[in-house]
């Protein structure tokens, strides 16, 4: 039986933070984003509070704050963006293309100097407001054809630069921050006329400088441990490597180039314009040589929503078929298993949990699959440790060994520390709400409906006690099914109904 495996759109478009998020996206009242032209929305707070927004963004429409702040918001968001088209962290250390633009020690002194007093119109609060940024475009891109300097020690020196403006910030009060990784620029017409060599340099120099965030963030929240509450990363790699690796299935005509018709911007904010000699505005990926249309930043806005959203670690479910005549006697699979288990534990902090199912073939021999399930605080933190070189290595010892291979992967909103696994000896798992309702071919059947949380009563002896039961929806993009779990003690199950699988706990 199979459960619906993560399609690469869904599983990029969950992809994204590390870090915790203790201010909660419902609660969350103000919102403060610094910048350049992939954040800016021409806002000039110099001009007061309540001054207009005049909706100046690089887009053709709404940015990614925007539609954060305005449509994939919880509660009434006050939105004050400070960000500057063309803006490095430090126009000393990365001179902009024009001196009036505001870099980011600018858009902190303003920050400091018309809003850090709570002004009227802006009474914000440290436990009420998310501190975002997204900036190292141009910081990335204006020095990429410097000789002069030694990558990523300069990188780094741009990080303590960028610290020291977390550091005034949080002096004035701010608690919750936001970052967001410098996007794959190397994709954009800008880079791809320079051709294989230019677009693969600037590949590695962002990487480099995306490195070089994470570890300045996790010092920054390491130094301010007692009052930075959460210091969120958004890695949005995986959501612009996505549509642009699905543009046929997505509808894209471009993803390489841009109508030139369009570059200026055209037509209403934010609306699917046409002009003759090109397609549709929004069937476009980039609206000129750098900058994405406003479909992308609703697409990314919507990504980091989910992220913001999540309250609680949440569970991972996978599955994988071991390859014939792999069994779960195999000593090398055994060995490679065990080390992985550890191995992710240990970068998760969460427990590992595996379970097995056997079902009996035609010709006699077996399909044996084991399940993991383990916990994660959220589906960035697992998909950042697929990509991790430790897990590669396992993964590549079992492709290249031929033991196993991927079945399926769903992330689950189901609480992982209310799941006890210490008298679970099977569980019985079934898919709610889809309407290809498959089951993957495991055990025997289980089933008895039960409420959520619902615990064990009396039985007869020999019976297994249902131990706790749980659903909880799949947080994959595109995904609308629940999942259902049962775990048991050990025991005879009693009759279940066809449409759970029974998995059965295996300690390695």
């Amino acid at each position: 039986m199979k459960f619906q495996v993560v399609p690469l759109l869904a599983a990029a478009l969950c992809f994204a933070t590390t870090g915790s998020t203790k201010l909660a996206w419902k609660d969350t009242k103000f919102l403060f984003a610094f910048g350049d032209s992939y954040t800016t929305d021409g806002f000039n707070i110099s001009a007061g509070v309540d001054s207009p927004v005049p909706n100046f963004t690089s887009a053709n429409g709404p940015n990614w704050v925007q539609y954060l702040g305005g449509k994939y918001n919880l509660s009434d968001i006050q939105v004050f963006n400070l960000a500057s088209g063309g803006a490095t962290i430090d126009a000393a250390l990365v001179p902009p293309f024009q001196p009036t633009v505001l870099s980011i020690v600018d858009q902190v002194s303003q920050f400091k100097t018309f809003l850090s007093r709570k002004p009227a119109g802006a009474e914000w609060d440290s436990s009420n407001s998310l501190f975002a940024f997204w900036i190292g475009i141009n910081d990335v891109g204006n020095s990429a054809g410097w000789t002069n300097i030694t990558r990523p020690d300069f990188y780094k020196t741009l990080m303590n630069r960028l610290t020291t403006q977390l550091d005034e910030l949080q002096s004035l009060g701010a608690r919750s921050f936001l970052f967001l990784t410098v996007p794959p620029t190397d994709r954009a017409p800008l880079s791809i006329v320079q051709g294989p060599q230019g677009t693969a340099f600037l590949r590695t120099i962002i990487a480099q400088y995306n490195e070089q965030l994470r570890t300045a963030v996790s010092s920054f929240q390491r130094k301010h441990t007692r009052t930075v509450e959460d210091a969120t990363i958004f890695d949005s790699q995986p959501v612009f490597n996505t549509l642009l690796d699905n543009a046929d299935a997505l509808g894209y005509v471009n993803v390489t180039g841009f109508c030139t018709a369009y570059q200026n911007g055209i037509g209403g904010f934010g609306t699917n314009t046409q002009v003759e000699g090109c397609a549709p505005v929004a069937s476009y990926f980039w609206l000129n040589t750098l900058h994405p249309l406003f479909t992308i930043h609703d697409t990314l806005a919507r990504a980091i929503s989910t992220t913001l959203t999540l309250e609680h670690p949440i569970t991972e479910f996978a599955f994988l078929n071991l390859v014939p005549p792999t069994t779960l006697e195999t000593p090398r699979f055994v060995a490679g298993l065990r080390e992985g288990s550890v191995a992710q534990a240990a970068w998760s902090g969460y427990p590992f949990h595996v379970f097995s199912s056997t079902k009996q073939s035609d010709d006699g021999s077996e399909n044996i699959a084991i399940y993991i399930i383990a916990g994660w605080a959220s589906v960035a933190a697992h998909y950042e440790w697929i990509r991790s070189p430790k897990n590669q290595e396992i993964m590549g010892f079992f492709r290249d060994a031929g033991l196993m291979s991927l079945g399926g992967l769903a992330h689950l909103d189901i609480d992982f520390t209310k799941l006890s696994f210490e008298e679970c000896a099977a569980i019985a798992w079934r898919k709610l709400g889809g309407s290809n309702l498959s089951r993957d071919d495991g055990d025997s059947h289980a089933s008895s409906d039960r409420g959520e949380g619902e615990e064990s009563g009396s039985v007869s002896e020999g019976k297994a006690r249902v131990l706790w039961s749980h659903r909880g929806r799949a947080l994959d993009e595109g995904a609308t099914d629940e999942y259902e779990f049962v775990a048991y003690s050990e025991g005879e199950l009693g009759e279940l109904s066809e449409e759970f699988t029974v998995i059965r706990k295996w300690v390695l």
